[in-house]
């Protein structure tokens, strides 16, 4: 993904709300089986990771990557707990980029 490709998406990012949420910094298979679900209609989602302590982004950054090598999806961004994920949909009438 080029750098403007991935500004486009933040852009886009900015006024849809988090989709999904993951409990405790634990990421599961049902997570995943539910991110692939999410993005048959949608290519670009929020997901927020709950923590009790805000400032651990090790954890956020560790979960976003677990994503990434066990899905096709990729990262976007990493804002604080958030993480903006895009996956380019087949279907032609979703197409951001």
């Amino acid at each position: 993904m080029t750098s403007k490709e991935r500004a486009i998406l933040k852009k886009e990012a900015q006024v849809i709300k988090s989709t999904f949420q993951i409990g405790n910094g634990m990421l599961h298979e049902s997570n995943i089986k539910a991110l692939k679900d999410g993005f048959n209609n949608k290519e670009l989602i929020k997901v927020k990771v709950n923590r009790a302590d805000k400032t651990d982004k090790q954890i956020v950054e560790k979960i976003a990557n677990e994503i990434q090598e066990k899905t096709t999806i990729e990262i976007v961004d990493i804002i604080g707990t958030t993480i903006i994920l895009y996956k380019k949909n087949k279907n032609e009438m979703l197409n951001i980029l």
